[in-house]
């Protein structure tokens, strides 16, 4: 049910479906172009998905925003990452009650990581993490 979830997206990428990153590493980071603290984690963001995006499949998925604040977000700052929008609900075990949260799952789909707040996610623990999931096997 999780995973049964319609994104728009924004950035040059595919609308997508959630659950199309089944079997893969995700990293799913609910924001808003409102929210102070999700706005100071985006520069490590950036650095993280540069280095994994290859390997892993990002979603930055922007809540209570409009989407002519989105686009003015990134044109102004010049992120590249994966930025999407939710057409459908996320069921409550997901859905986030703060702002930023973020989630990382490994390829089975379990979270194997959870946080609510800022990080500076372009730290070596986080790169150590996400390294020994890709190196997991399905």
């Amino acid at each position: 049910e999780d995973w049964q979830v319609q994104l728009k997206a924004y950035n040059g990428f595919l609308d997508i479906q959630l659950e199309e990153f089944k079997g893969e590493v995700v990293f799913i980071n609910f924001w808003g172009t409102w929210c102070g603290p999700c706005v100071a984690e985006m520069p490590a963001l950036q650095k993280l998905y540069e280095a994994k995006g290859e390997n892993v499949n990002f979603a930055f998925i922007a809540m209570m925003d409009k989407p002519e604040k989105i686009n003015s977000f990134l044109k102004k700052t010049g992120y590249t990452i994966p930025i999407y929008e939710a057409n459908s609900k996320f069921s409550k075990e997901i859905h986030p009650l703060s702002f930023p949260t973020t989630y990382i799952l490994n390829k089975k789909g379990e979270i194997l990581f959870f946080e609510r707040g800022a990080v500076n996610w372009d730290a070596p623990e986080i790169h150590q993490l996400l390294d020994k999931l890709i190196a997991e096997s399905d």
